[in-house]
């Protein structure tokens, strides 16, 4: 019996690798039902799923290779690892792109015809980043590359040890392919059936929206469990668990069943209403809505009929998993303690919180060993849970990317059920790219998506849209809970600061006032504080660091004494306090209607009132504020001033009608010039230029510079571990400390325009460092970064 000695990682032998990858690839294809079945038969799928996993690391076999893996020399090993003989990934995906022509000829598909170039790419960029598929445009595309050392390669296989891995191969699709038949030269071969052949035929192709969606599924697959393979070297016991359908019944009847207000009967309606609705409606609709008023209760709703709807699709132990996208992560913290709470601090495989600044640790009760911090970043990434809940970012940027490290997650949404919550944050430039890919997506991989929203944008036309609470207008009706007064004139910031002082001077009641810029704030709250009344003053903006803010947060809900609150946009979303009067600036509808929600939000006898001014810059040719944060011919803007035509007041009961007439009107008006061509880029497999074009968050004109405001004592010891990163040589080992404590690190990071920071050396990492010692000069515990182009006290290292 032949013995082989090739290995894939140090200690693991080759074979056992590529066995494990393909059986983890099959496993998870046969874990999600989905629709691919429609484009050929599942045989075909399976087979070639299989060969994409087993022969992704056929080019490991070069002895280039096993001298590389097997070098002790740290230096010789970045001599050699930079070499071309010594890669791959290119000869592996060539190899692949053979065996499967062989596999796919004569058996009359067009769709399957396709598929080896597929292969060839998924396995060609199984490390990296992938590019274009083909030369289009300037960006760089996965077939002009150099390709002369394929040949050096090839000579420097074993035929025995190459052999062996064939006949495995042969063996699982049934072919007969020997070491003697591959072309003499392999270089010639790209050249010629690559390079030129299937160059054309891709181009010449009447290509289809679909595939792109497939690609990324099956490189999905590939990415996934060849990382889950390197790092736990094989599938990690993460057990799938069952979630008792009416937890949430339970948890609302043992917290709220002494109130009996107004409000919680009709949040209690609601919730019934969306709930009955999940049980019986039609499963064949797979785009749905749940569009209540603000403060109704969606958090708890949603998580509710997302568990009703899993308990009717759970078939054969696939139970989906439930996604729970949010726009900001400033606002995942707060509904993830809810969940915790919910569930009485569950494991990670149960409820777990995703984003970019989140903590890197990943538990489990039942787990005989703790998880490394390259695991549990893994397995976090990987959103290895039962319920995730993480930003419309990791979503969407799963979705439309070339990044391999995005792109591992998109399997995981495959039998899903995805909420997007607070969805009218989407740019309305991009609505008809998500409608499109909502759309083709949850008929190909059987994805249900929620929509969420107290003003739902008009994203999908009614008819492509199931109401979870059809009568959602009744209750709308009912929720008068403030007065919404328009001012037409516009005013100066310091007019509107003297009315701010004169009107809370004359009152006892709270005032939130909601500015749209940083600078118009902290004037204004300066202003206010000096008049030093009986009353707790509340600054929240991102001047501020993430850790301070999230205590102002927590203190605004527990005080009970009068308050006063400035902020800026960053109250709208989900932030759950609630005050009588709400003053803010002028601003798109939606974002008006989201601030009238933290007034009189738990409906009290009183009407709250909510004030909208548009507030000028008497110092930049009174220049409205709003410009700075929507542009200046914002279509948002002109279409709130048209959707409040000479209204001088609306009732929060006129809203569901407004933002019906005003999300109609953006959609006329919408140019899908940027939508259009993203899903142009998708249909042409253009990755690269996709993910330079697609954008969720845009970049500001100004540059920005990431600051570490050393506070206090623990911001100190984060700093002290975040300076000695510098005596680790290892790259990966300096990152995976990193993440150790990377969330403690954040927590005193904010981000400054340049122009506002003083900067001396430069730290490799970029970072700016306020010590403790200097903040007097540049940090202030109210306001926070002192926005002065003047001596900023701050040091870079």
């Amino acid at each position: 019996m032949f013995s082989s000695k090739l290995c894939s990682h140090p200690g693991k032998p080759l074979q056992l690798h590529l066995q494990h990858v393909a059986q983890s690839c099959l496993l998870k294809f046969r874990a999600a039902p989905n629709r691919l079945m429609d484009y050929m038969p599942v045989g075909y799928w399976e087979q070639l799923i299989w060969l994409m996993g087993f022969s992704h690391d056929l080019g490991k076999s070069t002895s280039y290779f096993q001298k590389y893996l097997f070098e002790k020399d740290d230096s010789k090993r970045a001599v050699m690892k930079n070499q071309p003989e010594t890669g791959h990934s290119l000869i592996s995906a060539v190899m692949t792109f053979r065996i499967a022509k062989i596999f796919v000829q004569d058996k009359g598909s067009d769709f399957l015809d396709q598929m080896p170039f597929f292969l060839y790419l998924i396995i060609k960029k199984h490390h990296g980043n992938i590019n274009n598929a083909i030369p289009m445009g300037d960006e760089a595309d996965e077939l002009n590359i150099p390709y002369e050392h394929l040949d050096r390669q090839l000579d420097a296989i074993d035929q025995s040890e190459l052999q062996y891995l064939f006949d495995t191969i042969n063996k699982q699709l049934s072919l007969d392919i020997q070491c003697a038949e591959l072309p003499e030269s392999l270089s010639l071969f790209f050249k010629k059936e690559l390079l030129r052949k299937e160059k054309n035929i891709f181009r010449d192709r009447c290509k289809q929206f679909d595939d792109y969606f497939i690609f990324q599924y099956l490189y999905s697959l590939l990415l996934h469990s060849d990382k889950e393979d390197a790092i736990f070297g094989s599938r990690p016991e993460i057990p799938r668990i069952s979630i008792p359908t009416n937890i949430v019944e339970r948890y609302k009847e043992e917290k709220f069943k002494s109130s009996g207000s107004r409000m919680n009967q009709i949040r209690e309606d609601i919730f019934c209403d969306a709930n009955r609705n999940i049980s019986k409606m039609d499963l064949n609709h797979k785009i749905l809505s749940l569009n209540v008023p603000t403060g109704s209760g969606k958090t708890l709703t949603a998580l509710s009929v997302a568990l009703k709807l899993r308990e009717r699709l759970n078939q054969n132990s696939n139970a989906p998993r439930i996604i729970y996208g949010l726009p900001y992560t400033s606002i995942i913290d707060q509904n993830f303690e809810v969940y915790s709470s919910l569930f009485d601090t569950p494991d990670s495989n149960l409820l777990l919180k995703h984003h970019h600044l989140g903590e890197i640790s990943y538990h489990q009760n039942d787990s005989a060993a703790e998880f490394e911090t390259s695991e549990a970043r893994f397995l976090i990434e990987s959103w290895e849970s039962e319920i995730i809940i993480s930003t419309f970012f990791q979503i969407f940027h799963t979705l439309f990317t070339n990044r391999n490290r995005m792109i591992q997650k998109f399997h995981k949404l495959a039998n899903s059920i995805v909420l997007l919550d607070e969805v009218q944050a989407l740019p309305y430039k991009y609505w008809g790219l998500v409608r499109e890919s909502i759309k083709k997506m949850s008929k190909m991989f059987n994805i249900y998506f929620i929509l969420i929203t107290a003003t739902q944008p008009r994203i999908f036309e009614p008819d492509e849209i199931l109401e979870l609470v059809p009568n959602k207008a009744a209750y709308f009706a009912q929720f008068n809970r403030v007065n919404l007064h328009f001012h037409p004139e516009k005013i100066g910031l310091n007019s509107f600061i003297e009315k701010c002082c004169d009107e809370i001077r004359r009152s006892d009641e709270s005032y939130l006032f909601v500015m749209n810029t940083i600078d118009s704030s902290i004037r204004l709250f300066e202003e206010l504080k000096k008049m030093e009344l009986n009353a707790d003053y509340f600054y929240l903006a991102t001047n501020i660091v993430p850790r301070h803010r999230l205590d102002r947060i927590n203190a605004i809900k527990q005080s009970q004494n009068r308050k006063i609150i400035v902020s800026t946009q960053m109250i709208e979303a989900g932030v759950d306090i609630d005050v009588q009067n709400v003053w803010r600036d002028f601003a798109p509808l939606e974002s008006i209607n989201q601030v009238c929600g933290r007034c009189n939000r738990n409906f009290s006898d009183k009407k709250g009132n909510v004030r909208i001014f548009e507030i000028v810059n008497e110092n930049h040719r009174n220049t409205p504020f709003s410009k700075y944060i929507y542009g200046t011919s914002a279509l948002s803007i002109i279409e709130t001033k048209a959707a409040l035509g000479n209204k001088s007041s609306i009732s929060e009961t006129e809203f569901l009608q407004n933002m019906d007439a005003y999300y109609q009107k953006l959609k006329e008006k919408i140019a899908g010039d940027e939508s259009d061509k993203n899903l142009e880029y998708m249909t042409n497999l253009q990755f690269a230029d996709l993910y330079k074009s697609f954008k969720l968050i845009d970049n500001k004109d100004y540059e920005r510079q990431d600051v570490f405001i050393e506070i206090d004592n623990e911001a100190q010891r984060a700093w002290s571990r975040y300076n000695s990163l510098i005596k680790i040589n290892d790259p990966f080992e300096r990152k995976n400390e990193f993440l150790k404590f990377r969330k403690d690190f954040y927590d005193y990071v904010i981000s400054v325009p340049s122009k506002y920071v003083n900067c001396g050396e430069e730290h490799p990492s970029g970072i700016v460092y306020a010590p403790f010692n200097s903040l007097d000069f540049c940090y202030d515990k109210d306001t926070g970064w002192k926005r002065s182009t003047g001596d900023g006290g701050c040091y870079v290292f």
